[in-house]
């Protein structure tokens, strides 16, 4: 193998590891855009929680790439908790009174503040 060759796979395996990363953090983004459109479906009893869920979306269109470890494992976190509040939407449209939507925005909330701090702290 040349040294051209070495450097070679070198930058293509940084490339493809900066599109992964890439990846999950349009995956984050457009899964919160989606969530956002759903929860504005909600009825107005549930305005705070839409509030702070368009919130959210803006505070993770502002994240940027992290080469730490902790932070692919945080986007993984928050897309799960993403879907679990998706799935708290869908129950409180369907009228269900028992949703505890604000634990699971809660929840989200301090996943975003987590990855948001790594964000900061590259900066």
């Amino acid at each position: 193998m040349s040294i051209a060759d070495f450097f070679g796979n070198l930058f293509t395996r940084k490339k493809d590891d900066n599109k992964i990363k890439n990846t999950s953090l349009e995956r984050m983004n457009h899964s919160m855009a989606r969530l956002v459109r759903k929860a504005q479906t909600l009825n107005s009893s549930w305005q705070k929680e839409k509030d702070t869920l368009q919130m959210l979306m803006q505070t993770i269109s502002g994240f940027v790439l992290s080469d730490e470890i902790a932070s692919a494992k945080m986007e993984q976190d928050i897309l799960g908790k993403i879907t679990a509040v998706s799935s708290a939407c869908d129950r409180a449209i369907a009228g269900n009174s028992d949703v505890d939507l604000s634990a699971q925005v809660q929840s989200l909330v301090t996943a975003v503040n987590q990855r948001k701090a790594i964000s900061s702290s590259n900066s």
